[in-house]
């Protein structure tokens, strides 16, 4: 069976000549192409850094986070396995730590928002430390605020990261700043 690759090549790219010649329906490539490649065809594409690798990982990656659980997915299978909790809480936190090590901000962003959440029902969560100050110090205001939430309820004095969130907080300017506070008002 056939199953087609989707690869993005720039022209003058190490993979652009490879993929000219394997695309004959495309003879010219513009600035920039999607090329469909069979997987025999596309294994011949040099290098796992080309453009067209890296293209790979990004589709394969969209794909894997359009079956993600979001948070309201989360409190839904809550709700619906009240007989075996703790044991789909087990396997959600097993997903929630793969979405961690994506590298995508976004999908961490919506794996702090269910930690977020196990954390109000109970569960520990302060194994996430780090990778909520990630999300912490994301340029969107949403991940931000998102991140801010989980550093204020799993943090205390004794978490690892602490000097890492404070030098955090005053470089994006005072916590206030981030919460739309007057600064004048608030001591960091």
């Amino acid at each position: 069976m056939f199953r087609p690759s989707i690869y993005y090549v720039r022209t003058g790219g190490r993979g652009s000549s490879v993929a000219q010649r394997l695309c004959p329906a495309c003879p010219r490539l513009g600035r920039s192409s999607l090329v469909l490649l069979s997987p025999r065809d596309a294994s011949l594409v040099p290098g796992t850094n080309t453009p067209a690798a890296m293209a790979l990982r990004i589709v394969k990656g969209s794909l894997d986070r359009m079956f993600d659980k979001n948070l309201q997915d989360l409190v839904r299978g809550i709700r619906n396995h009240k007989d075996d909790e703790s044991k789909y809480v087990a396997q959600c936190i097993d997903e929630v730590k793969q979405e961690l090590k994506q590298d995508n901000i976004a999908v961490k962003a919506n794996a702090i928002a269910k930690l977020n959440y196990l954390q109000m029902l109970g569960y520990d969560i302060g194994w996430a430390a780090f990778n909520t100050i990630e999300v912490m110090s994301s340029p969107k205001f949403a991940h931000k605020r998102t991140g801010y939430l989980a550093a204020a309820q799993s943090f205390h004095e004794g978490t690892d990261v602490l000097m890492l969130t404070t030098n955090l907080i005053r470089k994006v300017g005072g916590a206030c700043s981030v919460f739309s506070y007057p600064i004048g008002g608030c001591r960091v």
